[in-house]
């Protein structure tokens, strides 16, 4: 018969042999890749931000285009994850002159948006775009698009 000691510790190894989505996701994505995240909302960088740190990533953001455009100046990023509407110049914009800069078009471009109609992503792809999610972002979703564009 199960003594105490049994019943309470295999539901506790039982937890520990399913790794959770984070350990996945540390496990598939380099350590040493940097995100540049262009987002001007404070509630979407700070959601963004978690979930990339999660995944062991290093996160620069910055909220327009134009600090983007500096900051590509000084560093490159591994990927780019931006959001459409931003103030000045649109995330549209911005995808379309990183995709044309030979500097930065090889880097991939993550457009995550509250502009979701197959138009939008039409145009984003049209512009250089690697992928398109729709805001909220899920989590899982981003990780594996990170992971398909960080190891391809």
């Amino acid at each position: 018969p199960p003594t105490f000691l049994t019943l309470l510790i295999f539901p506790v190894l039982r937890q520990l042999q399913r790794p959770p989505l984070t350990t996945f996701c540390m496990a598939t994505i380099n350590f040493m890749t940097t995100v540049l995240l262009v987002e001007d909302s404070l509630t979407e960088t700070e959601v963004l931000t978690r979930y990339l740190r999660q995944a062991g990533l290093n996160v620069v953001s910055v909220k327009s285009s134009e600090e983007a455009h500096l900051k590509l100046q000084s560093q490159t990023p591994d990927l780019v994850i931006m959001d459409v509407i931003l103030p000045g110049q649109s995330g549209f914009e911005l995808c379309r002159q990183l995709k044309t800069n030979l500097s930065t078009q090889k880097i991939p471009i993550v457009i995550c948006s509250t502009k979701d109609t197959d138009a939008d992503k039409l145009w984003g792809s049209m512009l250089g775009a690697n992928a398109y999610l729709p805001k909220p972002v899920n989590q899982q979703q981003l990780m594996q698009i990170i992971q398909q564009l960080t190891h391809s």
